[in-house]
């Protein structure tokens, strides 16, 4: 479970739809990020991304911009490389700008038509929350060797309080109603 913080990560939104609320642990997923820690409900496809690591360059790009809410969706531009089930089941959204390195190299970069499309359909909070753990992995480094302490940010806090909110009082209500009544609902 431990994030070697410079290899690509796969990474899931907390308050993504379809996990499994019952069988993923979310407060420890939301701490570490390890994909493993996910299940998804039956027949459900999770919004996951591919973070980059950001280089110091990209950090300083990042850590430059005035305000937190502008560093993470700066830090989620340069470090989303794709972001699967985007538009169902095995359909991935990539980005589109190309963005020259300083070492001449070219990798593709969100531009804001991309990321109005992300915020559009997934919401400006998901945006947030994976362009700061790409910004958490870049400030930790290696020195606790290779595992990180990631922070949900207020508004991802806000959606997975409600989500659970609402889980517990739906599961309140079923398990309140005999099973010959919820098969009858079905």
């Amino acid at each position: 479970m431990s994030d070697d913080l410079v290899s690509p990560l796969r990474a899931v939104c907390v308050f993504d739809p379809a996990i499994d609320l019952d069988e993923t642990p979310t407060a420890l997923y939301a701490e570490t990020r390890a994909a493993e820690l996910v299940v998804t409900k039956p027949g459900a496809h999770a919004h996951w991304v591919t973070l980059r690591p950001l280089s110091v360059g990209d950090f300083t790009a990042c850590d430059s911009m005035p305000t937190a809410p502008v560093k993470l969706m700066q830090a989620f531009r340069l470090a989303c490389g794709e972001i699967e089930n985007f538009a169902g089941p095995g359909v991935s959204l990539k980005p589109t700008k190309a963005h020259r390195l300083p070492d001449g190299r070219e990798r593709m970069i969100w531009d804001d038509a991309g990321l109005q499309r992300v915020a559009d359909v997934l919401g400006v909070a998901y945006i947030y929350e994976l362009g700061g753990v790409a910004f958490e992995r870049a400030v930790s480094g290696n020195a606790l060797s290779g595992s990180a302490s990631f922070t949900l940010p207020p508004s991802s806090e806000l959606a997975l309080d409600r989500m659970m909110r609402l889980h517990a009082a739906q599961k309140a209500r079923t398990a309140g109603t005999p099973s010959s009544e919820q098969s009858a609902r079905s």
